[in-house]
């Protein structure tokens, strides 16, 4: 599987998830540290096989913004276009870790938390991780794709009852960003993922979430304009589906 072979093989999944279950509750820094690599480049093929939350990939991106930026370094070219020689690195073998890392990046969603072990979000931890994370992509000449991942990484955030955090709002006015404010709307946007509906249904769904984002922009419109605003976005694009959907709803029963 992870040079790429899957179809080949025929591995069974399965077992493969069983056997990193067990492993992932090992707390040996020479298993942790193989078996990061071996979820990294299994992450595909796993995340929609197995629970991700016990995950010792999870875990290590949570407390290791450089676990995080080596991710960004596979990914992306430097700022100066010069790709850096990995040791020992087939061009092939450079494919499959850049297409492993663009994946973790962009479409593992929730892969990095900020919660404790309580479930309670730690706001200074996340404060620091973001300001390690530009600290170590302009180190590692990766300045200019550092805001879209920033942003995609504080789009995350679970949204539960006590959403958004008071450390979510900060930051993105310190930030004050207009890629890492894009970022967080489509992720926050894309991670609705795929919506089943019932027959001439209309747009309940989209006004469910209208009713949400109104009172997370009522919370923070005083003091966090920035966050306020990416609400408010989302608002005016869900109210304009919930319309679409009805106006669906009605061209379907007159049918």
């Amino acid at each position: 599987i992870v040079e790429g072979s899957y179809e080949k093989k025929r591995c069974d999944v399965y077992h493969i998830t069983s056997i990193l279950e067990k492993l992932d509750e090992s707390e040996n820094p020479s298993v942790i540290d193989r078996l990061v690599f071996i979820e990294f480049a299994l992450f595909r093929h796993l995340e929609h096989q197995m629970d991700i939350t016990n995950l010792c990939l999870k875990k290590e991106l949570s407390n290791k913004p450089e676990l995080m930026i080596q991710i960004v370094e596979l990914a992306y070219p430097p700022d100066d276009g010069n790709i850096e020689e990995l040791e020992g690195s087939a061009p092939e073998n450079r494919r499959l870790l850049a297409e492993c890392a663009f994946h973790i990046i962009h479409l593992g969603h929730n892969l990095i938390s900020f919660n404790s072990k309580e479930g309670e979000f730690e706001g200074d931890r996340m404060k620091y991780y973001i300001k390690e994370l530009y600290r170590l992509a302009e180190e590692r000449k990766r300045s200019k794709v550092i805001n879209y991942v920033v942003g995609e990484i504080l789009g995350d955030i679970p949204r539960d009852e006590k959403y958004p955090p008071i450390a979510l709002c900060q930051i993105v006015e310190d930030l004050h960003n207009d890629v890492v404010d894009e970022a967080i709307y489509a992720r926050i946007y894309n991670s609705r993922g795929v919506t089943c509906r019932a027959y001439n249904e209309g747009g309940d769904q989209e006004r469910y979430i209208v009713a949400k984002f109104e009172k997370f922009k009522e919370r923070t419109r005083t003091r966090y304009p920035r966050i306020s605003e990416i609400f408010n976005r989302l608002i005016k694009v869900y109210k304009n589906e919930a319309t679409r959907c009805d106006n669906e709803a009605i061209i379907t029963d007159l049918e």
